[in-house]
């Protein structure tokens, strides 16, 4: 959240010290608007296909050590890292060192892979 009022701040501060004429002053209903759509894009925790490379596979804990690409919403820079994967992915067909799209979300609180493709690559 301070990335995001830091990023707000910044706004509303070019917008009042802007010196032309048809720049509109930010109103506390402009914040609130701000505010109800990053909660509304962040409510999800889904984030795009995120390319990954297997370096493990735990199948009895249904876990996944993997590297992969920058999760900017859950903060998340290029990783390597243990994710547990959600019960309706098959963990049969992958193998270690395959590179695998991911899509990765919240599960009570916990990060998880919530899908799993192979990557064209």
């Amino acid at each position: 959240m301070n990335v995001t009022r830091r990023s707000f701040i910044a706004i509303l501060a070019s917008a009042l010290g802007s010196k032309t004429a048809n720049a509109a002053k930010p109103t506390v209903f402009d914040f609130y608007e701000y505010v109800q759509r990053r909660k509304a894009a962040t409510e999800s925790h889904e984030e795009p296909w995120l390319a990954a490379t297997i370096r493990g596979i735990d199948r009895a804990k249904r876990r996944l050590w993997l590297t992969h690409s920058p999760a900017p919403g859950f903060g998340m820079p290029t990783m390597t890292m243990t994710l547990d994967v959600d019960q309706k992915i098959d963990l049969a067909p992958l193998k270690v060192g395959r590179r695998v799209d991911i899509r990765i979300g919240k599960n009570l609180n916990r990060i998880e892979v919530i899908d799993i493709r192979g990557s064209p690559r």
